[in-house]
């Protein structure tokens, strides 16, 4: 029997793997409400609540933050994040009335999300339009990567 985070190999072996992080489904429901999801001209606006911890950003990867995530829609187009440089020169993240997109995005590294304060990320529109219900799925690639995905209807 393996626990969580853990394989058997060959002989029995048991052998640890790199484990995901999780986020419960009711943290995602608060993380993202009903009304989280906006079409706003040639964009997408996910506006997202942070309820689990701060968020303190110490220090971004060297080699940019593009190849470090992915967000999907419901057929694993990558709307944004690695595989998608297009969108990388349209996306944009708004925190406390400072817009971040790629020419300023390290001005982020010393900022503290605190717990309860929302940040809302502009993704390029694939196309959607209000009304519409797509499955957003989320990855960050980290020592321990997250993955999540939410259903979000567009308002």
């Amino acid at each position: 029997m393996a626990c969580h985070g853990c394989l058997i190999g060959e002989n029995n072996q048991l052998m640890r793997e790199k484990s995901m992080s999780y986020i419960s489904k009711i943290f995602l429901k608060k993380m993202f409400p009903a009304d989280c999801c906006r079409v706003e001209g040639d964009y997408v606006t996910v506006t997202v609540t942070n309820v689990i911890s701060n968020i303190d950003i110490q220090k971004l990867p060297e080699d940019g933050l593009n190849n470090h995530f992915e967000i999907l829609d419901e057929s694993d187009n990558v709307l944004a994040g690695k595989g998608n440089e297009d969108a990388w020169e349209k996306l944009k993240v708004e925190f406390n009335g400072t817009v971040y997109d790629k020419d300023n995005y390290k001005d982020v590294v010393g900022i503290i999300v605190e717990k309860g304060q929302k940040y809302t990320v502009w993704l390029p529109n694939p196309g959607w339009s209000a009304g519409e219900t797509h499955k957003l799925t989320v990855k960050i690639y980290q020592d321990r990567p997250i993955e999540f995905f939410v259903n979000v209807t567009l308002t």
